[in-house]
């Protein structure tokens, strides 16, 4: 599996070590990286090599861009406090739901079961 994710930076350290753990390809971005133009065109690219796309989405201008370059065809979740970005994803709600759940109680065991789960 192949995930793609965009997440704050405080999250990826245990996105990356559930992945390896688990054997799941990770293209991981830090929404601090996507704030600059080049890295959110290689991060909008990386998409379509992804089976999930993991997103944890802001009010900031340039998620519409990010936004803009998902492939509909792909699942995506995403995650975080705010659940108006809910309506991003092509899941179903009870899927979006548990992963948030995982993403909210949080730690190595609750990410990596949190994988387990959508994959």
């Amino acid at each position: 599996m192949k995930v793609t994710a965009v997440t704050w930076g405080s999250d990826m350290a245990l996105l990356v070590n559930a992945c390896k753990e688990l054997g799941i390809e990770l293209n991981v971005w830090s929404t601090h990286d996507v704030e600059d133009e080049e890295k959110r065109k290689e991060c909008i690219k990386s998409f379509a090599q992804a089976d999930i796309v993991l997103l944890h989405p802001s009010n900031e201008e340039y998620w519409d861009e990010i936004i803009g370059g998902l492939n509909k065809g792909v699942p995506t979740i995403p995650f975080g406090h705010d659940s108006s970005f809910w309506s991003l994803s092509n899941v179903s709600l009870e899927v979006v739901a548990t992963v948030n759940a995982y993403h909210v109680y949080g730690g190595a065991e609750n990410i990596t079961n949190m994988l387990r789960y959508i994959g």
